[in-house]
């Protein structure tokens, strides 16, 4: 049964708080077990620095008491070291945290780990097959050459139109009028997320500062019956050969809203897709901030020094 099918999902501890782990929680416990009861939610997670304080300050049974009251379970102890620190996560701090989640029948202990800000990311290529890619390119290597290899690895089995395949022809300008082919082959779907470079980027730069460059490839490997969509931001004139846009054009996504990402709809399919292995999300979560952290997190994506930077907002 996937996430999606679930009827006993819990509410974990940052879920229910509204804070990070080192900040004081919105309500206060008992208003967020009644909450959690009152939805017809089985269980909750609690952090381990803040069940410990409860039960010092009040006890194990007065905690199992207000959770029996609401029909509500802790159904794991989140703590914020483990896996990535293992140093940091034995002898007695591992058998404190164990001691915890067997004082309020806790079945099991989370550990958890972020990404602290200015983590060295892998390799772009390394990231690149992660996500899924079974050929990396560097357009640093491949300069003008780019497009002729993206589209002749996407030639298809068939070289004529009329046979229902791709016309295989060489010469001038793809889809030229009158020369050249009229329905390039190339990739059906082409994302762009490059982008100009606003600020001298410390993770390395491709060809052209300006983005203009990708921009124009990736407009010109998608086949002539394929979409693009375009994500990054610039300035300044694109240049295309005319008869390719008027009479070999692609279907062109703008990026705005995620380049027609829909969250209703996806973020389903985003699910199925991390449940089943297919979709490597782990890898994507380089860079995690605080919400007065704002300004690292834009200086990290400016630099480029991270996939992606998430502000988690308190």
């Amino acid at each position: 049964m996937g996430i999606l099918q679930q009827r006993d999902l819990i509410f974990t501890h940052l879920h229910l708080t509204g804070a990070l782990w080192d900040q004081p929680p919105r309500d206060s416990f008992e208003d967020r077990v009644a909450a959690v009861g009152k939805h017809g939610c089985p269980g909750m997670g609690m952090g381990a620095d803040e069940l410990d304080r409860l039960i010092t300050n009040y006890s194990a049974d007065t905690i199992r008491g207000v959770l029996a009251e609401h029909n509500v379970t802790i159904t794991e102890v989140e703590v914020l070291i483990g896996w990535d620190a293992p140093e940091e996560f034995s002898g007695p701090a591992r058998n404190r945290i164990f001691r915890l989640a067997e004082a309020v029948g806790a079945p099991k202990v989370k550990a958890t780990a972020v990404a602290p800000p200015g983590v060295e990311i892998a390799p772009l290529d390394e990231l690149a097959t992660k996500f899924g890619a079974t050929t990396v390119l560097d357009p640093n290597v491949e300069g003008d050459k780019l497009v002729d290899k993206v589209t002749d690895l996407c030639k298809g089995e068939i070289g004529t139109m009329f046979s229902g395949g791709r016309d295989w022809q060489s010469g001038a300008s793809a889809g030229g009028f009158g020369v050249a082919r009229m329905r390039p082959f190339g990739p059906d779907f082409v994302i762009e997320a490059v982008g100009a470079n606003r600020f001298p980027p410390k993770a390395g730069s491709g060809p052209d500062a300006t983005g203009l460059k990708a921009l124009q490839q990736a407009y010109m490997m998608t086949a002539g019956t394929g979409h693009l969509t375009t994500l990054g931001v610039y300035q300044g004139n694109l240049t295309l050969p005319a008869g390719t846009f008027a009479i070999s054009g692609r279907t062109h996504h703008s990026g705005q809203l995620g380049g027609g990402a829909n969250s209703f709809r996806d973020m389903p399919r985003f699910v199925r897709l991390i449940e089943k292995g297919l979709f490597d999300a782990k890898s994507m979560a380089t860079g995690i901030y605080k919400l007065e952290q704002v300004k690292e997190a834009f200086q990290a994506a400016a630099d480029r020094t991270t996939v992606t930077s998430i502000v988690a907002f308190s």
